[in-house]
């Protein structure tokens, strides 16, 4: 799958809670470097942090810019967090995914919290 594949259906399925879909993107050793829960290696690792998101809050994500540098991208976004608790926070930031392999190798999110 190309780049622009892979990170087009990332953030749709990111967008949707929808972890099988992320799953499905990672490839076994991934890598996730966040300023939330730190670096975490492994494709079982990383979908524990995914599941424990998705199941913990509604999520509002909105995309907007985007560059690509042969099978890394550098996706601008902001991103409203609903929590089951009812609080509401949100950030800014950029992910950069770099792709290999036919699948999502690593993601490093630089983010801001921002006024919800």
């Amino acid at each position: 799958m190309q780049c622009d594949t892979l990170v087009d259906r990332y953030f749709a399925a990111f967008a949707a809670g929808d972890l099988d879909a992320v799953a499905a993107l990672l490839v076994t050793g991934v890598t996730l470097q966040d300023p939330f829960v730190g670096v975490v290696q492994g494709k079982p690792a990383v979908l524990e942090v995914y599941r424990n998101l998705f199941r913990a809050a509604r999520l509002d994500l909105s995309l907007e810019r985007r560059f690509r540098a042969g099978a890394t991208a550098a996706v601008e976004f902001s991103l409203r967090i609903h929590g089951s608790d009812g609080k509401v926070s949100a950030v800014k930031g950029v992910d950069l995914i770099e792709t290999a392999r036919g699948g999502i190798v690593a993601i490093r999110a630089y983010v801001e919290v921002v006024p919800a």
